[in-house]
C-alpha cells in the first residue's frame, strides 16, 4: 500500500543523503560487517561508543553506519568531526526529524533505525547505540567467526556488563540475568528478551522488507530479534564484550513501571497479528504468566495500600491529638503572656509610685530641715534679746 508505514520509511529512505567529507576521495571496500548506530542527543558517550567501534581488530573491512537524528546538543558536531577523520570506515547519515519522525493515531513513529539498517551493506549486522559501547576489541571478529561456523545460527549475542550513571539506580550487573541456552529458538524468545541490543549480530540479508507492525512497537530492538529468530537459531557466546549504560535521559528510564508494562503488553499484541497468530498459544500462555504476576503484585500493592492506608489514619489521629496538645499549650503560652505583661504593668505602675514617694520624701525632708533651721534660728534671736536686756 502507499501509504502504508512500510512504503513510507522505503521512500522516504530513497531520500536521504550520505554525508560526505568535502574533498576527500573515499575508498571503501565492500564490508564484512555493518555496525549501525543510531544516535539522538548523546554528546556526553558518542565518542566513547564511535571509540568502540573504530578499535574493532578483524581480518575483514567493515562500515560504520552513524544515524545521527538531529541533535541540537553537540551529538551532530561530533558524528561529522569523526566522519571528516575516518571517511574511509564511517559512513554518515544526518536524519532531518521532520522526516524522519512522526505521529500515526498519536504513535510516535521513528524511522532511523530502519533507514540506517537499511543502508547497511555487509553479509553481517552488529548494532550499537550512541549511549552505550563495546569493551573488546574481537567482538565483531568473534561474532563473524561464529556465524560462519553456525550456519544454523541467523544471529549470536553475548552477555553485557550493565553501568548506571547519573541518579539511575538499579541492581541488575549483567544482561541477560540468566545463563541462557547454547542455542535458542523463536519460541524462547517470545518469553522474554534475553537479548541486549548492542551484543547482537544479525545475518543480513534474512529480511527482504520491514513488516508494517514493525514501526509501530516503542521499541525495536526485541522485535528485530523476533524477525530474524524466524530464519534459523540465536547463538551465545559466552563472553562479556559490552557495557549497556542506564541513565535518566534513557527513552526507557524515563518511563514508569506500569507504563512500561502497558507497552510490553501492546508490543505482544502487535507481535501476534504480525505473525497472523502462528505463535498465538506460545503468546497467550506468555500474557496470562504476566497478567498473573501482575495480579500478585496488584494483591501485594492492595495490601500494602491497606496498611498504608491504616498508618495514615493513624498518623492522621496522632497528628490530631499532636495537634490539640499544641492547641491548649497555645492557649497557656497566651495565659501565661496575659499574666506576664499584667505583672509588668503592675511592677512598673509601682515603680512609678516609688518614683513619686521618693520625690514626696524628699520634699518633705527638705521642708522639715528648713522648719528646723527657722526654729533655731529664733531661739537663738530670742536669747540674744535676753541678754541684751
Amino acid at each position: 500500500m502507499k501509504d502504508s508505514l512500510s512504503h513510507i520509511a522505503v521512500e522516504r529512505f530513497l531520500e536521504q543523503g550520505e554525508y560526505l567529507p568535502s574533498g576527500r576521495k573515499v575508498q571503501r571496500p565492500d564490508p564484512v560487517v555493518s555496525v549501525c548506530i543510531i544516535t539522538y542527543h548523546q554528546a556526553r558517550f558518542i565518542e566513547q561508543c564511535l571509540d568502540s567501534a573504530l578499535m574493532q581488530q578483524t581480518n575483514f573491512p567493515f562500515e560504520i553506519i552513524v544515524g545521527e537524528d538531529e541533535s541540537t546538543d553537540g551529538t551532530r558536531e561530533i558524528c561529522q568531526r569523526y566522519a571528516e577523520e575516518h571517511p574511509d570506515i564511517i559512513r554518515l547519515f544526518l536524519r532531518q526529524r521532520e522526516t524522519s519522525v512522526f505521529y500515526v493515531n498519536d504513535r510516535q513513529v521513528r524511522l532511523n533505525v530502519a533507514w540506517t539498517q537499511m543502508a547497511a551493506r555487509g553479509k553481517y549486522m552488529a548494532i550499537l547505540e550512541g549511549d552505550d559501547y563495546w569493551t573488546d576489541p574481537h567482538k565483531l571478529q568473534l561474532q563473524v567467526d561464529f556465524l560462519e561456523s553456525h550456519p544454523e545460527c541467523a544471529l549470536c549475542f553475548h552477555p553485557v556488563d550493565v553501568i548506571y550513571e547519573g541518579e539511575a539506580k538499579g541492581e541488575m550487573k549483567r544482561l541477560p540475568q540468566h545463563q541462557p541456552k547454547d542455542f535458542s529458538t523463536l519460541e524462547d524468545l517470545l518469553v522474554g528478551n534475553f537479548i541486549s541490543n548492542i551484543s547482537v549480530m544479525y545475518r543480513r540479508g534474512l529480511l527482504s522488507t520491514y513488516p508494517e507492525w514493525f514501526f509501530r512497537v516503542p521499541i525495536y530492538d526485541w522485535p528485530l530479534h523476533i524477525l530474524y529468530a524466524q530464519h534459523g537459531l540465536i547463538g551465545y557466546i559466552d563472553r562479556v564484550m559490552a557495557e549497556y549504560r542506564i541513565h535518566p535521559d534513557g527513552i526507557w528510564s524515563q518511563k514508569a513501571t506500569v507504563e512500561v508494562w502497558v507497552e510490553m503488553m501492546r508490543m505482544y499484541g502487535m507481535i501476534n497479528v504480525g505473525f497472523d497468530y502462528k505463535y498465538d498459544s506460545e503468546i497467550s500462555r506468555v500474557l496470562r504468566n504476566h497478567y498473573s504476576y501482575q495480579e500478585e503484585r496488584a494483591t501485594e500493592h492492595r495490601e500494602w495500600i491497606a496498611e498504608l492506608e491504616e498508618a495514615k489514619d493513624w498518623h492522621a489521629q496522632q497528628t490530631a491529638n499532636w495537634q490539640e496538645t499544641a492547641e491548649r499549650e497555645r492557649q497557656t503560652i497566651e495565659e501565661l503572656h496575659g499574666w506576664i505583661t499584667e505583672l509588668e504593668t503592675a511592677r512598673d505602675w509601682h515603680a512609678q509610685q516609688s518614683a513619686n514617694w521618693q520625690h514626696a520624701l524628699q520634699d518633705k525632708t527638705a521642708e522639715i530641715e528648713e522648719l528646723r533651721s527657722q526654729s533655731l534660728w529664733s531661739l537663738l534671736v530670742e536669747r540674744i534679746k535676753r541678754v541684751v536686756r
